[in-house]
């Protein structure tokens, strides 16, 4: 006995161990698909906030810079202040912080900020973009536009939840796509950041990072504007097993919610009445065999539907209890013909299709796939035949959480319980990785980028400088409101400052910005250069063995780039300092790479000219290519204009191997000039 209950206590901690790792900081990135911009060779935007382009701090555009970018015969290029790159097939925006600022589209135009980074790739001339952001960003351009500004807290935060549920699922589902969702009700309907929606940015706060569970894993938390009454399960439309917090059940706050429904009225006395033509016609169809038993006449002019005596919704397409009724049984008083020619009255019933006959004769549709709920009632005078539901029905009833909300006052934990019953309210630590790729090495503290002053959430309060950029990470110390710190860089919503010698993390929102120029701060003792004792050389030794070492003016990420240097290329080396190495390449020219990247030549007596590639310009002299190969007949990359400057790596057999504007490739010597 004790050796089973031992088992159960090392599963039952497994399990926590699990459940643990599971809530623990994670990406809280989503990846949007903007197809509300629609199939563009231009798009023109403004930026209000700093970007880089493909991470490269070098490359900034500055906040309230209109970017334009353009696609053309494979080849997408971004031009802003006059100045113009071009690359192949795609490229990247990125912002250094995370926050409600990003870029506002004018061509096409939309309306709102888009807050994120940006990837724009190029297909036969068209653009498609793609955005990155941090979800509870995300979910300020959903909630806004799913439900509305106006609805109460309770359901807005009701639907804050849903929305975050239904991203992060599609996101761990779609990891091999380039987005998680797109930006339409194929998804999730977004558009964007507007700062005057403020209860829904108060429900977003609210419950951040807060998701609903089921069996350790993300609900399936869909939603829609009305269920008509009832909740659908997901497996009758949709097959399958199903979701087990997914039933059918009455929703009586739908209901009540007055949400769009569409109704035929039917008088129970028709004497006098002109009757809908096709139901009077196939009530007459319906009931000849009856007339026929009884000798009377069947044909239609001599006969008369006196009144509607009973209508009765029956065969549900699905299980009970849906009232998705395929079928109404009309009881009906007739009167026809004998032989002599006297009228006989009775009473006979028919059965009429809902959805393919009675729904379409009193234009009842309001789903496509025959999807409404469908409610009879009565009063002393008239039937009224009912079809409601807005949506598939699953899930959470936008119009039922609203007056749940606001006629009963449900909070929003209780509206999640009805629409998802049996699922678990956890609360997730989702990590905003804005700017995190940018370079942030040790060369990145010793200058600051501002000053700021703390701002405790409460007056008075304290602020914690974390080790790391997430709220789980170790507590460095406790910063009281007014003190001032020097900020080197941002990551996400997380900023990096510098207090009395102590260096760490604090949440942006937390601070103000004194001004963009910081006090002087006394620059700690440099370490002292190191010069070899002789000469010493290096190879360029890279991952990839395709691509390019940037070469940079100063021992800095944030310096330009003044060359690029191959896999395998030989250097000399000047110096080093921390983790930085000056070098000379062949050409003369010198700058800065880290030294993880070289490693020591002992011997260079056997170091040929073609060992080591050429480091010089090219000027193209008049208009041609940058073909895929040394051959002319091969792949053309890039054109070439007159003017157009290069770096030449190899020459030989009448081409040069360069590099230009992220295009590398060939160009016939014949149309160069070479020069250092």
């Amino acid at each position: 006995m004790k050796k089973r209950v031992l088992i159960v206590l090392i599963a039952l901690i497994a399990i926590l161990l699990c459940m643990s790792a599971a809530f623990a900081d994670s990406d809280g990135m989503v990846r949007v698909k903007l197809t509300r911009l629609g199939s563009p060779s231009k798009l023109v935007f403004t930026a209000d906030c700093d970007y880089y382009i493909n991470n490269d701090a070098s490359l900034k555009i500055p906040s309230g810079a209109q970017i334009t970018v353009t696609a053309d015969d494979g080849i997408i290029s971004v031009e802003t202040e006059g100045k113009l790159k071009s690359y192949q097939t795609s490229f990247t925006l990125n912002r250094i912080k995370g926050g409600k600022s990003g870029a506002k589209f004018t061509s096409p135009a939309l309306a709102n900020t888009f807050t994120g980074d940006f990837t724009f790739k190029s297909s036969k001339g068209v653009i498609t973009t793609i955005m990155t952001t941090y979800v509870e960003d995300y979910l300020a351009g959903v909630v806004a536009y799913e439900m509305s500004n106006s609805y109460p807290g309770s359901a807005l935060k009701a639907q804050a939840v849903a929305a975050r549920n239904y991203v992060l699922r599609a996101k761990s589902a779609r990891t091999q796509k380039d987005y998680d969702v797109v930006d339409n009700a194929n998804d999730q309907v977004y558009k964007g950041y507007n700062p005057k929606y403020t209860k829904v940015l108060t429900a977003i706060e609210t419950t951040k990072g807060k998701v609903l569970m089921y069996d350790g894993k993300f609900a399936a938390c869909y939603y829609g504007g009305s269920n008509g009454g009832q909740t659908e399960a997901s497996k009758n439309p949709w097959g399958g097993k199903g979701l087990p917090y997914s039933i059918v059940k009455d929703d009586p706050y739908d209901l009540e919610s007055g949400a769009t429904f569409r109704r035929a009225v039917l008088k129970k006395d028709q004497t006098g009445v002109e009757m809908n033509s096709e139901l009077r016609e196939c009530l007459i169809e319906g009931i000849k065999d009856v007339l026929t038993e009884y000798n009377l006449s069947t044909d239609p002019s001599d006969i008369k539907i006196n009144s509607i005596i009973s209508i009765a919704p029956q065969n549900p397409k699905y299980a009970s209890p849906s009232i998705l009724y395929q079928e109404l049984l009309f009881t009906v008083s007739a009167t026809s013909l004998n032989n002599d020619g006297e009228e006989v009255t009775g009473k006979a019933s028919v059965v009429i299709e809902t959805y393919d006959n009675f729904e379409k004769w009193f234009n009842l549709s309001i789903n496509k796939s025959s999807n409404e709920t469908i409610m009879v009632t009565e009063d002393d005078e008239n039937f009224y035949v009912t079809f409601r539901r807005w949506g598939h029905g699953i899930g959470m009833s936008q119009r039922g959480a609203k007056v749940m909300a606001e006629k009963y006052g449900f909070k929003y934990t209780q509206i999640l319980d009805f629409y998802y019953p049996g699922t678990t309210l956890s609360q997730l630590s989702l990590v905003d990785t804005t700017g995190s790729k940018l370079p942030h090495g040790d060369d990145d503290w010793e200058t600051p980028i501002s000053q700021a002053v703390v701002k405790p959430k409460e007056s008075g309060g304290k602020v914690t400088m974390r080790k790391e950029p997430n709220s789980s990470s170790e507590a460095v110390a406790k910063l009281s409101d007014g003190d001032k710190v020097d900020v080197y860089f941002y990551i996400g919503t997380w900023a990096a400052v510098k207090k009395d010698g102590m260096q760490g993390y604090v949440k942006s929102t937390y601070l103000n910005n004194v001004n963009d120029t910081p006090e002087p701060t006394v620059a700690p003792t440099p370490e002292p250069t190191k010069k070899p004792d002789k000469d010493v050389y290096a190879r360029i030794k890279l991952a990839n063995k395709n691509a390019k070492l940037n070469v940079r003016a100063k021992a800095s990420k944030n310096s330009r780039v003044v060359a690029k240097a191959k896999h395998n290329k030989l250097v000399k080396v000047l110096a080093t300092k921390g983790k930085w190495a000056k070098i000379q390449l062949s050409s003369g020219k010198k700058g800065y790479v880290y030294k993880k990247y070289l490693k020591k030549v002992e011997s260079v007596a056997s170091v040929t000219a073609m060992d080591d590639p050429l480091d010089m310009t090219g000027l193209v002299l008049e208009d041609g290519y940058i073909y895929a190969d040394p051959d002319i007949d091969s792949e053309q990359i890039a054109p070439l204009s007159p003017g157009d400057e290069m770096i030449v790596l190899e020459t030989g057999d009448g081409f040069a191997c360069v590099s230009m504007r992220d295009y590398e490739g060939y160009v016939p010597l014949a149309i160069l000039v070479l020069g250092d």
